[in-house]
């Protein structure tokens, strides 16, 4: 079936579809835009479905589901550093975060700074090892040594994050703090994960919210207001992957309240 059906592709067919549905006139396919975007589009995939004789699997084409909106709040959401006399030194709010219905609260927990946060038997490295996490929260960089000592361009592999945070939740953290930007020293990465983290989602209502790793992004200039000076966090970096050796440790005299 699909040698034939590929036969009757061609790119004027395909160009038409895809121009319609990136038009201006869907909004984007948001499902609240003006006009109904996704509406428009839903007509023209059952129009076309209809032309070429598919048979429907709900009538009409169309079966309901129950949507769910949610967003951070932003304007109530905070990390608070605070020194070894509970004296507040820093509060940043609008902290890009956990993904839709995974909010949390930790008071007055320590951190723990463990480098990149990779652990891979095969080399002999672990950025988890010699600490215990049970109870506090982890600052990892997002990342890895090789590609900071290469410079690479800054980029999100959300696999490999991912993979970082739940570890270190499962080695018995609080929750995890990636720390995004030291490697090209601006914040547009940094910029582009609040953007899109902190905005509107629409999900599928569920019966109970998915387990969520306990997160959130922070830039590098709060990890030097962690460490105490500026640049200390990208120094730590270079020494690490210089070396080829983790360097994770308690930050002594830091507390940290996140809610999110």
């Amino acid at each position: 079936a699909q040698p034939h059906a590929i036969g009757k592709i061609d790119t004027t067919d395909l160009r038409r579809h895809l121009t319609f549905l990136s038009s201006g006139e869907l909004s984007g396919r948001w499902i609240d835009a003006g006009g109904c975007g996704i509406c428009k589009a839903a007509g023209y995939l059952k129009t076309n479905a209809e032309q070429v004789k598919l048979s429907p699997g709900f009538q009409g084409f169309s079966q309901k589901v129950v949507l769910v909106s949610s967003a951070p709040d932003t304007s109530n959401s905070s990390i608070e550093i605070q020194n070894k006399k509970k004296k507040l030194t820093d509060k940043t709010t609008g902290v890009p975060s956990v993904f839709a219905g995974a909010a949390f609260r930790i008071k007055n927990a320590q951190l723990i700074f463990a480098g990149f946060g990779i652990t891979d038997k095969t080399a002999g490295y672990d950025d988890f090892s010699g600490v215990g996490l049970k109870g506090k929260v982890v600052v990892i960089s997002t990342g890895t040594p090789e590609s900071f000592k290469n410079k690479e361009s800054m980029r999100w592999n959300n696999l490999l994050e991912m993979t970082k945070a739940s570890n270190a939740i499962k080695a018995g953290a609080a929750a995890v703090l990636l720390v995004v930007g030291a490697a090209d020293g601006t914040a547009e990465m940094y910029n582009r994960l609040k953007n899109y983290m902190n905005r509107e989602n629409w999900s599928v209502a569920e019966k109970q919210q998915p387990n969520s790793t306990r997160f959130a992004i922070v830039n590098a200039d709060w990890a030097d207001k962690v460490l105490g000076e500026k640049n200390s966090y990208r120094n730590l970096l270079t020494n690490i992957a210089d070396s080829k050796k983790s360097n994770s440790f308690l930050v002594e005299n830091v507390r940290v309240t996140i809610d999110l």
